[in-house]
C-alpha cells in the first residue's frame, strides 16, 4: 500500500449523469426522481455541542441511498466528534460512461493498494477501482482550473458487502457539501444516484468514505456542470 499517489488524467470521454439523496440503499435499484431527505454526518470541532440527530421518515421508493428524514439540525461537533445532518438530494438518470473529469485532473489519496490506483477512479473504466486498502479513506480531485459543478456521480464496490458513509468536501469550505449512506455491495458494485452540491466554480473535490467493517473501493467519479435529471 502506498500513500499519498498522485496522477492525472490525460483524457476525456462522454459523460452523462443522475443524482443522490438520503434514502435506503436497496442494493439493485435506482432511485427514480428527485427527492430531499437528510443524512448524518461526523460533527467537527473540539469543543462545544455536538449537533442533534434529526430524525423522521425513511425515503420512498426502493431507493439505493439511505438517509433520515425530517428538518436538518446543525451543531458544532463536540469532543470527539458531534453529530450534525444536511439536506441531500439524488435522482436517477442515464448511467454516465467514459471519463467524466476535465482533462489534467489530478488525484491524491490517503493511501492506495499497489494495484488500485487513485487515477483509476478517473479513467473512465468502471471495473478497475482505487481502493485505500483500508476501512477509511479519502481521494481528492483537483482541478486544471476551476471547474463549475452541480452533482457528481460514483460507481464503487466493497469487500464485502456493507452500509458505507460517503461525504463530498471542498478544501475552500469547512462545512461538507453532501454526505450520504449507501449499501455497496461486492465486485462489480453499483452505481450511485446522482448527489446534488451546491452549484459552483470548485478547484478541486474530495470524496472521504467510511466503509465500515468493509474496504474503501471507488471504481469511478463523475462531475457534472448540473444535475441532468428532471
Amino acid at each position: 500500500m502506498t500513500n499519498l499517489a498522485t496522477a492525472s488524467v490525460d483524457a476525456v470521454g462522454p459523460c452523462r449523469s443522475s443524482h443522490r439523496g438520503a434514502l435506503v440503499f436497496a442494493l439493485a435499484l435506482l432511485v427514480g426522481g428527485c427527492s430531499n431527505g437528510s443524512s448524518v454526518t461526523p460533527g467537527a470541532g473540539t469543543g462545544g455541542e455536538g449537533g442533534q440527530e434529526a430524525s423522521g421518515a425513511g425515503g420512498i421508493g426502493g431507493g439505493v441511498i439511505d438517509g433520515v428524514g425530517g428538518t436538518p439540525a446543525p451543531g458544532a461537533g463536540g469532543q470527539g466528534g458531534g453529530v450534525s445532518t444536511m439536506s441531500v438530494e439524488t435522482c436517477d438518470g442515464v448511467p454516465p460512461t467514459g471519463i467524466g473529469v476535465p482533462v489534467g485532473t489530478v488525484t491524491t489519496a490517503s493511501s492506495a493498494d499497489d494495484t488500485d490506483p487513485p487515477t483509476n477512479a478517473i479513467d473512465g473504466d468502471v471495473v478497475d477501482e482505487w481502493s485505500s486498502g483500508t476501512n477509511t479513506g479519502w481521494i481528492t480531485l483537483t482541478f486544471p482550473t476551476p471547474t463549475m459543478i452541480g452533482a457528481i456521480r460514483f460507481h464503487a464496490d466493497a469487500k464485502p458487502v456493507n452500509n458505507e458513509i460517503f461525504t463530498i468536501s471542498t478544501s475552500t469550505s469547512t462545512v461538507p457539501l453532501a454526505s450520504f449512506t449507501a449499501m455497496i455491495p461486492m465486485e462489480p458494485g453499483i452505481l450511485l444516484p446522482e448527489v446534488r452540491i451546491p452549484p459552483g466554480l470548485y478547484g478541486d473535490i474530495t470524496i472521504t468514505v467510511n466503509a465500515g467493517s468493509s474496504w474503501v473501493g471507488i471504481n469511478e467519479i463523475w462531475v457534472f456542470p448540473a444535475s441532468t435529471c428532471p
